[in-house]
């Protein structure tokens, strides 16, 4: 019985590149497939697949250099997280930018609560406006919407 390429796959995979350690059976259904056309054109796509991947595909560069790099990354974070050797001064304002990041968002907070309590407190005490603006009439349906009035 003929063999296809996948089952040609899978026997690879199973029994490993060298046909002659394939069960006795299989070698014969093997030797079948390969001299077949669609065993040769099989045959020249492997080849062809294994010469683009023989072939050195380096990036510019050092790549020891490029690992030894990364390698060192947490061993620079622990030694700027302890200070990293610098002085008073240095340790005292170098994280000056997210001191300042962090006292700016406080300093927004506090304007913009400050503003919405000052507008909260424009009204006239303890008046209420019945002609006002009411927002929830154009996102809710009331029951007059819905119901026809008696007559």
């Amino acid at each position: 019985m003929p063999m296809n390429e996948q089952e040609y796959d899978e026997l690879r995979a199973r029994f490993g590149a060298d046909h002659e350690a394939w069960p006795k059976d299989k070698q014969q259904n093997v030797a079948l497939f390969l001299a077949s056309r669609e065993g040769e054109a099989f045959l020249a796509a492997e080849a062809e697949l294994d010469t683009l991947l023989a072939v050195d595909h380096a990036v510019p560069g050092d790549g020891d250099a490029f690992l030894s790099r990364l390698m060192d990354i947490p061993e620079r974070q622990a030694r700027a997280a302890a200070g990293g050797g610098k002085g008073f001064f240095a340790r005292l304002f170098g994280g000056w930018s997210a001191r300042a990041a962090i006292a700016s968002q406080a300093a927004v907070y506090i304007v913009v609560l400050g503003v919405g309590v000052a507008m909260g407190m424009q009204g006239g005490g303890n008046e209420v406006d019945t002609e006002g603006v009411d927002l929830s009439a154009h996102l809710f349906a009331s029951n007059a919407d819905l119901y026809l009035e008696e007559e």
